[in-house]
């Protein structure tokens, strides 16, 4: 049940409605040519129906909150907004496209409020002036220029048309008022009592956002179509059928986020389950790179308690693990949603995020790419502890959402290969010195070419046999080092590394055949080569030549 104050609240927000209803039907209304009577008219009950159900209605699930919630972004009453003030843009500049030459002005006039209008519908659906104030102070100075532009355009109008201008100095006041002053109450509550009403828990006045922002942009979207009204009071069948198919289209996208489908992620995003101690859930995220940039979108809710977190990124080198590039950002509900439409709905905010890479910056080399999750406090910038991760952990608050390798755009491979191995990797050539010291460094380069984009890890091999005894030296490590795992390599590959292969001391002197070969690093199992002319390796082994260590 409600509480005494709640049910006041509740009623001054349908309470606005009667006053301006009632003189709106009575008074502009009429004016208005049939059509646009009707379209009116329907709209606002569609106001007074969707309000009524957001603050009347007791949802069984968080996803029925969320979906008819005044506070929320992306849900019904929202979507009824952004089809208003798109429906009034649509409206403004017909008109101005209507209007005759001589009344050039009158055309201004109509197209900027038209695109205002437009911009207005992208911000109540993108959330763009929580996301960057420096919006909300454009607004504030918009204002007086657009009161005084609809003051002279009324002093330039013929006086019975003039109650359109005061209708969209009543429609901007009213929706200013609701967006830009009442929405700073958005965390006042009221408490205690309010005259002789005792309040059993607070109140928020934040109620009264949208109802104020609906009527206003109602009495704006009224305005406009009396000046289409003005241009042409019979409106040509497109114009009619344009008008009438725009809050058509808004209603196929309520459709859309009704609870038929559960789509809980897009196709191209990598699913995660990450659980931090503030309760925030990384549930997954997609990355995509090139040689100047790497863009990370994730897909996460944050729970109940968002104030102060923020979230931060960095592209962290695999072998010093120092961080190449960083970016941190504040996390704010604003943000775009994908939403998942089940029983125990909770939203999934998205953040999208790209990096550019220094010019200088090391290509064939691994880098990860970590997230984590940070408060702000009194104390500084508190990193959360990661409770648990489906995904590599750098440590217990960096969790790994992947790896890559920036591509070398200059490389050239060579035409003919020492040893062309399965899925597309060769050996193009290996260099290495005809004589070697017991104790000693043997010094080999190996050049490494691909030509698919391989996904597995791969060991190399160095087989050293002595040719009269029968012994063997092996030496087994990544074919380009850590540097560059061969799970990062790319097609069009082209590199080379150079081991340091420490000889043992009692390493017996002789003459040795010196052989190489990949095998897979999570069976062992090698992988089958061949020479250029295609004539499989014996035991899938490349000989190299010989050499002979002394001691």
């Amino acid at each position: 049940m409600y509480s005494p104050g709640e049910v006041l609240l509740r009623s001054m927000a349908l309470l606005l409605y009667i006053p301006v209803g009632v003189f709106a039907l009575r008074r502009i209304i009429p004016r208005l040519p049939p059509f646009s009577q009707r379209l009116a008219t329907g709209l606002l009950a569609a106001q007074i129906l969707v309000i009524s159900v957001s603050l009347v209605f007791r949802p069984t699930s968080d996803f029925w909150r969320w979906l008819w919630s005044l506070n929320r972004e992306g849900n019904i009453p929202a979507l009824l907004a952004s089809a208003q003030f798109m429906l009034a843009a649509l409206a403004a500049i017909l008109a101005a496209w209507r209007c005759p030459r001589p009344m050039g002005w009158q055309r201004f006039y109509l197209a900027v409020f038209g695109l205002l209008f437009a911009l207005l519908a992208l911000d109540e659906s993108l959330s763009l002036h929580e996301k960057n104030r420096d919006l909300e102070v454009v607004y504030v100075l918009l204002g007086p220029v657009l009161l005084a532009l609809t003051a002279v355009a009324a002093a330039r109008s013929p006086r019975q048309n003039r109650i359109w201008h005061i209708c969209l100095y009543l429609g901007l006041a009213l929706a200013g008022f609701g967006e830009l002053v009442v929405e700073q109450f958005r965390r006042v509550h009221i408490c205690g009592s309010v005259g002789f009403i005792e309040l059993s828990r607070c109140l928020e006045p934040y109620y009264l956002e949208e109802p104020l922002a609906f009527l206003g942009i109602w009495l704006a979207l009224l305005a406009v179509l009396g000046h289409l009204a003005i241009v042409a009071p019979s409106p040509p069948g497109h114009v009619r059928l344009s008008l009438i198919a725009l809050p058509c289209f808004f209603v196929l996208l309520v459709f859309r986020i009704l609870p038929v489908h559960q789509p809980v992620l897009p196709a191209w995003a990598q699913p995660a389950a990450v659980v931090f101690e503030s309760g925030t859930h990384i549930n997954g995220y997609h990355t995509d790179w090139d040689s100047n940039t790497v863009s990370i979108i994730t897909y996460f809710d944050v729970g109940a308690n968002i104030s102060n977190l923020g979230l931060s990124l960095h592209v962290v080198d695999q072998i010093s693990q120092e961080s190449l590039i960083s970016y941190n950002k504040i996390l704010r509900r604003g943000n775009r949603k994908v939403t998942i439409p089940w029983d125990d709905f909770r939203p999934l905010y998205n953040q999208k995020i790209v990096l550019d890479f220094p010019p200088d910056t090391p290509t064939n080399h691994a880098y990860w790419i970590v997230l984590s999750l940070w408060r702000e406090t009194e104390d500084g910038y508190v990193r959360q502890k990661i409770l648990s991760s489906d995904l590599a952990l750098l440590d217990n608050t960096q969790v790994i959402l992947g790896e890559i390798a920036l591509r070398d755009p200059h490389a050239r491979p060579l035409a003919s290969p020492l040893a062309v191995f399965d899925h597309g990797i060769m050996l193009e050539a290996a260099e290495m010195p005809d004589f070697a010291i017991a104790g000693e460094t043997l010094s080999l380069r190996f050049d490494w070419r691909s030509d698919v984009d391989n996904r597995q890890d791969l060991v190399q091999f160095l087989h050293l046999g002595h040719t009269d005894s029968g012994e063997w030296f092996v030496y087994d490590r990544l074919p380009l080092g850590p540097r560059l795992p061969a799970r990062l390599w790319y097609k069009g590959l082209a590199d080379s590394e150079t081991w340091q292969v420490p000889l043992p001391d009692d390493l017996a002197p002789g003459r040795y055949q010196v052989f190489t070969g990949l095998y897979r690093a999570h069976d062992k199992e090698r992988i089958p080569v061949s020479d250029a002319a295609g004539k499989a390796w014996r035991d899938a082994r490349v000989l190299l030549g010989a050499l002979t260590i002394d001691s």
